[in-house]
Order: C-alpha cells, then sequence, then structure tokens
C-alpha cells in the first residue's frame, strides 16, 4: 500500500492542498487531505484480515513542491513505437501504455 504526499494534487476536477492519493496495489483507494488520506490508510490496513506481521506494509513518498495528477491523458496522438494508430493501433497503444499516458 502506498501514500503519496504532494503540496497539490489534481482530481481532474479541483486543486487539492497539501493532500495524498492512496494506493493499494493498482486501485486508488483515496484522495484528500493527507492527514484525512493517513487515517484511511490505517483504517485500510487494520481492516486487512491476517495477523499484524501479514499486513501489507504502507509505504509513504512525499514528493514536495509538486503537482500529482491521476494519469496523463493524450488528446493528440499519432502513434508510438513505429505505426500510427490507424496502422498498428497495438502496437502504438503498447508503447503509450509501457512508458507513460494512461490513456490514449
Amino acid at each position: 500500500m502506498y501514500l503519496i504526499r504532494a503540496d497539490r494534487v489534481f482530481t481532474g476536477t479541483r486543486m487539492l492542498h497539501r493532500a495524498a492519493v492512496l494506493m493499494a496495489g493498482a486501485h486508488i483507494v483515496a484522495v484528500g487531505p493527507a492527514d484525512e488520506a493517513a487515517a484511511a490508510a490505517q483504517t485500510h490496513l487494520a481492516a486487512t484480515s491476517g495477523s499484524a506481521a501479514d499486513r501489507p506494509e504502507l509505504l509513504v513518498r512525499a514528493l514536495g513542491a509538486v503537482t500529482l495528477a491521476p494519469g496523463l491523458v493524450d488528446v493528440h496522438c499519432h502513434g508510438g513505437g513505429g505505426p500510427s494508430f490507424a496502422e498498428g493501433p497495438e502496437i502504438a497503444a503498447a508503447l503509450h501504455r509501457g512508458r507513460g499516458p494512461t490513456t490514449t
């Protein structure tokens, strides 16, 4: 489980200041003020079944004076990895998934 803190977190509709994103695996569990996200992390960890030794570790990453955004959505792209999207959409999409944009 990861708690990623940043001076600014953009949710897609609003900018949060001194905020955090809580992730469990590949899923976003909570987004909000840093103290609320930290409390959500503790609640989520406590609800995990099994002994304390078997519970996942909470890894905290403080990014500092950056803006954390939910993902790069490329709204203008011709392709990647050689072909255009018209010529080889699977190859182009695979390149983008592996190198940054979360939506093509």
